[in-house]
């Protein structure tokens, strides 16, 4: 049994040319049957783990320098 779906109505920005994609993480903001805002998270099935901390953790240390550094650009407090 296949219990994968694609996310058909949702559009991501394309790779940048020559990348392949492999593995996938994501984390999904969904609207529950009563109209409730949740969030759910999701990886590709060749993707451990470790390797999906590492990535999201990664990616959560760039936001936080992109956000400090706007702010700091902004005159805001650090």
């Amino acid at each position: 049994m296949n219990d994968r779906t694609p996310l058909a109505s949702l559009l991501l920005k394309p790779l940048p040319e020559g990348r392949v994609p492999v593995s996938v993480i994501a984390l999904i903001k969904c609207v529950d049957d009563e109209g409730d805002e949740t969030w759910a998270f999701r990886t590709s099935e060749n993707l451990d783990y470790e390797e999906a901390l590492g990535a999201v953790v990664v990616r959560t240390d760039l936001a936080k320098a992109a956000l400090m550094e706007l702010r700091m650009s902004t005159g805001g407090e650090s």
